[in-house]
């Protein structure tokens, strides 16, 4: 190859690799408006709150998407403000509170009628032991899980948190859902075996960039590391994905028609 052609292939070469993460991080700096939801969709959000408190244009926006559920991980008693719930009407369904990264707190409209405890309480324990909570209705149950990280300090046992939580999950109800923190890549282990238990990704389809989260607060949410499966007699009608300024993850909703 000539010097004048090399020059020109690198510069081609350049231009489309600009181009490429250039789409990427703005796909995942870009969310779609959340439309009101039809009165027979059941909204579920979610998201992984980390230590600081939510931002009120992000608590604002979170506010207006009026969901019948809210699932928080890393809940620490501070980092989402209490009219949140009082001025949305919710009903503090499962809490708990936990200074380092251990918290859930579930909240629900009081027409939703759930109810929730642990499951799978005998799974483990793990060097990092998450819970699992289970949210009850009588036509779905929800599982909302917050997986140990695949990192030394929690003994790699992702793959053996979701093992446990599909194994106590397995014939519980016709109609399940799977929501919450899975630390798992599309393409790894945790995955492939949720998708083995008959599960659908709600987010199926997601392009490159269309993640969940970016290490830091500050970077864009490039890898999708949190999902909502479904299992049953279950439809998604809409998906939105949702910044959070104050976390290095972003969050969920899903409208779901949860069919007889």
């Amino acid at each position: 190859m000539s010097k004048t052609k090399r020059k020109g292939f690198l510069k081609v070469t350049f231009l489309l690799t600009v181009s490429f993460f250039t789409l990427v991080i703005y796909r995942a700096t870009h969310y779609g408006d959340i439309e009101t939801k039809s009165k027979d969709a059941l909204r579920i959000g979610y998201v992984n709150l980390n230590k600081s408190s939510v931002r009120e244009a992000d608590m604002e926006m979170m506010a207006n998407a009026d969901c019948d559920i809210w699932l928080l991980a890393e809940w620490n008693g501070d980092n989402l403000p209490q009219r949140f719930v009082e001025e949305g009407g919710y009903a503090i369904v499962y809490e708990y509170v936990d200074d380092f990264t251990y918290g859930f707190l579930v909240l629900a409209k009081p027409e939703r009628m759930l109810a929730s405890k642990l499951f799978d309480e005998d799974g483990g324990p793990y060097a990092c032991n998450y819970q699992k909570v289970a949210v009850h209705h009588p036509d779905y149950l929800i599982g909302f899980l917050h997986a140990p990280p695949p990192v030394p300090s929690c003994n790699y046992e992702t793959d053996n948190y979701i093992k446990d939580a599909l194994d106590a999950f397995r014939e519980t109800a016709n109609n399940q859902i799977l929501i919450g923190d899975f630390n798992a890549l599309p393409f790894g282990k945790s995955y492939e075996m949720i998708v083995a238990e008959e599960f659908a990704d709600a987010f199926a389809g997601a392009k490159i960039g269309e993640g969940t989260f970016g290490f830091c607060p500050i970077l864009p949410k490039l890898l999708r590391v949190d999902y909502c499966f479904i299992k049953g007699n279950i439809t998604v009608e809409r998906k939105y994905r949702f910044p959070l300024r104050s976390s290095d993850h972003g969050g969920l909703i899903v409208d779901l028609m949860i069919n007889d």
